[in-house]
């Protein structure tokens, strides 16, 4: 593999390249889903049926349903509804689905290709779903799958789409299905994107199935799972574009990968086959990883795909141009032209012209929360203030899961079971609960730890486009990527009397567009970059106006940096915290951003407060009332909104701090 700690991207500003050939987009289906097997020559989709459009929902189910085949042509947006199928409509066999001009799109519901779930049946049926293909459609909001692939489904096509903002997958491929190919997609604001292969159990479904090719697709900020693969054999992932995801792709239960030839710009994990469940396999060769925390895991032989088809590699270096300029719907002729504006798509590239790679790293920043009431003593308050408290955007402050069941958990499974559940719960966490990468939590839910040792080590907690969740009395440790992640547009969550320690990245990170969030009582140490609030640089126009975030009675106790860091957010309400020997800075208030620091002890920090930092511009920062004991002078800039404009606070004595907080934080606090 290339590894490159950091670099211009090609076609922005610096690049010397000249500028790649983007190819005509195929018309025949290439990869696993054009091999000749399971009786099928390729596939062809509809091609030999009518040729029908259809514009309204009515038409459109009525198409996808009919057995013989036909070629749909969806014209305009169709809403898919919900209902008894939680949104999920089949497709039959020998049908094209093809979207017409560039704003052809599905929404609100998915799209099943196969039988019902049946486990006792472990080889094809004859009567399989197969030969359909998926093109040059936008597929976004299901509230379950965009695209389920199941139960021996067989030659699958699904090319030059746009996927976004599905509950669960955007394409998920399990139980025995076989010969699909996903290419040319673009994959954004969406979490799980990609399983192959149903759960860790299914091994007498999926074992020697599952052959998928994966190729020039665009994985744009799409969090995880790109795929993530068990069992299969052979799995192809080649000169595919990732763009700051988590992870690449995993390969566990012994799955066979081929990772080839594909471009890596700030992942932190490109790709693992030690991940959950047995380890995988993975062959890595001539791929690009450019400011990626972790190589590429490499374990034992796969079986080539070479030997199944023929196929040509783009050089690898070529991929963040060719790929965003090529992903997506309205690229592809007979589907109403090429359409699209491209420079609106390659964020990529944009994302490179405003600073270099180093730029885009991410790191964990936590806020503190304020109090409705003063407090001479360490307590712990039942309800959520600060920011989390605020009436907005629908919630009157957050209550986390306390309309739902409450229920308690010792495992990992159960654990991940009820976190990924729709409904509102209240998660007791009993004991250490081992998981890995980061797992998300839905909306509605309150994660309380048992006592002083309820703990979650090595992974962490994310929140993706989710909203009142409470966090508190945890011991977080070892996690391979943030401990906790709150991002795109997630809102009202509080995280109250945990403990953060030995993280790989952020302990807490707020990107992406978050807002009204507390983090408070909470005990931090052992740890470098603590806490991020705006995700870069170069991402002020999803982050400027949002990000609204208490910091306190937190204590940073020997954290180096990122107490937090912020960028764009206004206001941050950093008060009431405890810094002791924090070797480079305490609060950072970088490009614009907004923070009031007030009464917090600052004890031996050389920097306790920035204004711009590193290579970001200077943001302002209002400080009063703090005490500094051998530390530096702080840093001052401009006027920030107050946040008694947004809720009601009182301040504990700064000078008191250095035993009310120690005595108060972290975990075993909580009734």
């Amino acid at each position: 593999m290339a590894a490159v700690s950091a670099a211009v991207l090609p076609g922005t500003a610096g690049a010397a390249s000249v500028a790649p050939d983007v190819v005509a987009p195929a018309a025949v289906a290439d990869g696993f889903a054009s091999v000749s097997a399971l009786g099928q020559d390729g596939t062809t989709g509809g091609a030999g049926g009518e040729v029908v459009t259809a514009s309204t929902t009515e038409q459109f189910l009525d198409y996808i349903a009919r057995p013989e085949p036909l070629v749909v042509q969806v014209s305009g947006t169709i809403p898919l509804p919900t209902g008894d199928s939680d949104g999920m409509h089949d497709v039959a066999s020998d049908k094209t689905i093809v979207g017409l001009g560039a704003d052809a799109a599905l929404t609100g519901g998915g799209l099943n290709i196969g039988l019902p779930v049946d486990e006792s049946v472990t080889s094809p049926p004859p009567d399989a779903v197969h030969n359909i293909i998926i093109r040059n459609l936008s597929v976004s909001g299901a509230t379950d799958d965009l695209i389920n692939v199941q139960m021996f489904s067989h030659h699958i096509w699904i090319d030059h789409n746009d996927f976004s903002d599905g509950d669960d997958g955007a394409v998920d491929v399990k139980r025995g299905s076989d010969y699909v190919t996903v290419s040319w997609n673009h994959f954004y604001d969406h979490d799980k994107t990609l399983l192959v292969g149903h759960d860790d159990d299914n091994a007498a479904q999926d074992a020697g199935r599952l052959r998928v090719t994966y190729h020039h697709n665009f994985f744009d900020t799409s969090d995880q799972r790109n795929p993530r693969v068990r069992f299969a054999e052979t799995v192809h992932v080649y000169n595919n574009y990732y763009y700051d995801n988590s992870y690449g792709v995993v390969s566990a239960m012994d799955a066979g990968v081929v990772l080839e030839g594909n471009y890596f710009y700030s992942v932190n994990n490109p790709g693992r086959v030690d991940f959950s469940g047995d380890l995988g396999r993975m062959v890595e060769r001539d791929n690009i990883l450019v400011d990626c925390n972790h190589e590429i895991e490499t374990r034992g032989s796969v079986a080539e795909p070479g030997a199944s088809y023929d196929y040509a590699l783009d050089p690898a270096a070529d991929v963040p141009e060719v790929v965003p300029a090529g992903a997506g719907a309205g690229r592809i002729e007979g589907g109403g032209g090429m359409t699209r504006d491209v420079s609106l798509t390659r964020r990529g590239l944009l994302a490179g012209t405003a600073g270099t790679a180093a730029a885009l790293a991410l790191a964990g920043q936590a806020r503190s929360a304020p109090r409705a009431a003063p407090r001479s003593a360490p307590g712990a308050a039942a309800t959520a203030d600060g920011f989390a408290g605020v009436n907005a955007l629908g919630l009157d402050g957050t209550t986390g899961g306390i309309a739902g069941e409450v229920v308690t958990v010792s495992d990992a499974d159960t654990f991940l079971d009820y976190c990924d559940r729709n409904e509102p719960y209240v998660i007791q966490v009993q004991g250490t609960i081992a998981i890995t990468s980061k797992q998300g939590v839905r909306s509605d839910k309150t994660i309380v730890g048992l006592g002083p040792d309820a703990e979650i080590t090595g992974g962490g907690l994310d929140m993706y486009r989710r909203q009142n969740v409470i966090i508190r009395n945890l011991r977080f440790t070892g996690g391979e990527d943030d401990s906790v992640s709150i991002q795109q547009d997630s809102h009202h969550i509080w995280i109250d009397h945990c403990e953060f320690t030995a993280g790989a990245d952020g302990l807490i990170d707020i990107v992406r567009g978050a807002d009204y969030i507390t983090v408070s009582w909470n005990h931090f140490h052992t740890h470098s970059k603590t806490m991020l609030i705006g995700h870069s640089d170069a991402n002020g126009g999803q982050d400027t106006g949002k990000l609204r975030v208490t910091f306190h009675h937190n204590f940073f106790d020997g954290t180096e940096q990122r107490h937090p860091r912020v960028r764009f957010a206004e206001p941050v309400h950093v008060f009431n915290n405890y810094y002791r020997d924090n070797a480079l800075y305490g609060v950072a208030s970088t490009e614009d951003a907004g923070v009031l620091v007030e009464g917090n002890y600052f004890e031996n920090v050389p920097h306790p407060i920035y204004s711009g930092y590193d290579e970001s511009g200077p943001g302002r920062v209002v400080e009063r009332d703090n005490v500094y004991v051998g530390s530096g002078t702080p840093e001052t800039l401009g006027t920030v909104v107050e946040p008694s404009t947004y809720y009601a606070y009182t301040l504990d004595d700064p000078q008191r701090l250095p035993e009310i907080v120690p005595a108060g934080a972290g975990v075993g606090r909580v009734a």
